[in-house]
């Protein structure tokens, strides 16, 4: 019998990457219950008739029926969700080993050029020139009758002494070249996009009073994980992040027992839709992620909130929590 075969990752995973693959996962996964809930409750509201285009309602037996298996699907969720997150806590736990170093820096400039030497000494003095020759004698005048005798010719010029010219000296040599400048420092090291991430929760069960017109903050003081860039008030209801980037963000929230309520992420004192839980029919269950752009400084908060069913006004509601639990990590830095 043959020995099995595994496929090999080019290139290999690294530590870093490997955290990071499994906390992927484990968001996938969240996703993956999410979908499940939400068919869960299309079920119940099918069964209710309080889906659009239903002629008719089931059944009250059809209706415990339903009841009953949603209730079975629940509990194996809410099972898997514990796993989840304490995974999620020992991958958050790992620590994480820094990025390559940066590139080299470029070279410095090069130096700036030696001194000009000095100027080499005169050369020798060249020959004297070769001296003229002496003009001829003029001729001698005729005698004149009974007169005067003539004078003498005048003597020719004497030839003028040439003068050797003198040798300019030779120049002196080009100096040295300076030195090369030094090299620039190293490059800064590379950001690590999993160096921002928290995770809290509450295991202690309170019973928190619910407002009929606005939400009201959970408080995560348990199972705390965080890095250094994001930070948490003391009553431990609002995170605040330090680094500007794309964030996934995702929730779970469980009551004792089902409750007319929703649940809600508020980002700087704003509610955000896509992160709002707000279910039709009583439910114990809650959850939701999504990504979102976060800028530096900027707070979160998870929140229970009144969920009126359709036609009737909101009222204040008392649950008792069963656990919730809150993770940001931080997928790409701006």
């Amino acid at each position: 019998m043959s020995m099995p075969t595994f496929p090999q990752n080019d290139p290999p995973l690294s530590r870093e990457g490997s955290l990071n693959e499994i906390i992927a996962s484990i968001a996938a996964e969240e996703l993956s219950l999410s979908h499940i809930l939400n068919a869960e409750g299309e079920k119940l509201q099918y069964v209710l008739g309080t889906l659009p285009g239903l002629d008719e309602a089931a059944s009250l037996d059809e209706v415990l029926r339903i009841n009953q298996s949603v209730k079975d699907t629940l509990s194996g969720i809410v099972e898997q969700q514990m796993m989840l997150s304490a995974k999620l806590g020992a991958a958050l736990k790992a620590p994480t080993i820094p990025g390559p170093a940066g590139p080299a820096g470029p070279a410095g400039p090069t130096g700036p050029d030696g001194a000009a030497g000095a100027t080499g000494a005169d050369g020798p003095a060249g020959p004297d020139g070769a001296a003229g020759t002496t003009g001829a004698a003029g001729p001698t005048g005729p005698a004149g009758a009974a007169g005067p005798t003539g004078p003498t010719g005048a003597a020719g010029p004497q030839g003028v002494t040439a003068e050797g010219v003198a040798r300019n000296g030779a120049t002196g040599p080009t100096g040295a070249t300076g030195p090369t400048g030094a090299t620039g420092p190293t490059g800064a090291t590379g950001p690590n996009p999993t160096a921002a991430a928290a995770f809290a929760a509450n295991t202690q069960g309170p019973a928190i009073n619910v407002p009929a017109y606005s939400g009201v903050a959970i408080p995560l003081p348990d199972a705390q994980v965080m890095s250094a860039d994001i930070t948490v008030n003391p009553e431990n209801t609002v995170f605040q992040v330090n680094k500007k980037g794309v964030y996934l963000l995702s929730y779970r929230v469980n009551l004792t027992k089902p409750a007319q309520v929703g649940t809600k992420l508020i980002i700087n004192s704003m509610s955000r839709t896509t992160s709002s839980v707000i279910p039709a029919v009583p439910t114990a269950s809650f959850e939701n992620q999504y990504t979102h752009l976060m800028n530096a400084g900027e707070t979160l908060r998870l929140q229970l909130c009144a969920a009126p069913l359709p036609g009737l006004s909101p009222t204040p509601q008392t649950v008792t929590l069963a656990g919730a639990s809150l993770s940001i990590i931080l997928l790409e830095e701006r």
